[in-house]
């Protein structure tokens, strides 16, 4: 993004406590989260009050009301949701988020639960284009990433393929000494249910899409066997490495049959 963000972090466990570490000057503070919902500037505190401004937006329909000898009747449903903040600002998206995290339908099981985390982050998810900085340069939501402490997953969506990707935290990974790299797909995975032939502009967009996918797995694959040959100098070519070697040179397969 060629900016630096003034980054915070939330922290879970697995029974709902939540934190959040945020700068305060030259500092960094640990504060605790009643909300469990968090954004950047400015801090938790003032994001909490301001909660006090929205306290008439429900998700019930509001009754008629009496003007007179009129009654006046809602339009459609939604009424109890007027006034929900709709900009990108950190305050606006702070609420959103609140608000559908404390009313969605509860999940019974984790697959819902990253539906439900899927739909709430949408509300927030800046598309590129809708915020432009004084200096002329996007600012968007590049990625959605979620996570459940309970079975040590992470869900991962990328700005350009809504199909959400997982990897689990495994004893495996957590034993290994190098990095390991997972691919996601930089185009959007969509499945076809009527396959027909396509237009020459779909064509030459999809070819546009897997080369870009291509360039993105090159790269990674270039850090993978760097990663190798290190290795393999240092006399350190363990099982690792030798895993990482063989991930590259399956991705390499993937990359063949997807041109």
């Amino acid at each position: 993004m060629d900016t630096v963000t003034p980054l915070h972090w939330i922290l879970t466990d697995t029974t709902g406590n939540c934190m959040v570490i945020e700068p305060t000057g030259k500092m960094l503070h640990l504060k605790e989260n009643p909300v469990g919902v968090m954004t950047n500037t400015p801090l938790l505190e003032w994001h909490i009050e301001n909660l006090s401004n929205y306290l008439n937006v429900r998700p019930k329909q509001y009754d008629p009301v009496e003007f007179g000898t009129y009654t006046s009747h809602a339009f459609s449903q939604g009424t109890g949701t007027l006034g929900l903040p709709g900009g990108y600002t950190p305050p606006e998206r702070f609420i959103r988020a609140a608000f559908f995290k404390e009313n969605i339908d509860q999940p019974a099981i984790e697959v819902e639960a990253v539906t439900n985390a899927v739909k709430i982050l949408a509300t927030v998810q800046i598309p590129k284009g809708i915020v432009v900085t004084t200096d002329d340069k996007e600012d968007y939501s590049q990625y959605i990433g979620m996570m459940c402490n309970e079975s040590k997953t992470y869900y991962y969506t990328d700005y350009n393929n809504t199909r959400i990707s997982q990897v689990t935290l495994t004893k495996e990974l957590l034993e290994r000494k190098t990095p390991k790299v997972f691919v996601t797909k930089k185009a959007e995975d969509i499945s076809i249910l009527n396959k027909e032939n396509r237009s020459p502009e779909e064509t030459v967009s999809n070819i546009e899409q897997k080369e870009e996918a291509g360039i993105n797995t090159l790269d990674i694959l270039r850090q993978e066997l760097a990663l190798g040959l290190k290795a393999a100098k240092d006399g350190s070519l363990d099982n690792d490495a030798h895993q990482t070697i063989d991930q590259a040179i399956e991705q390499l397969k993937q990359l063949k049959n997807n041109i």
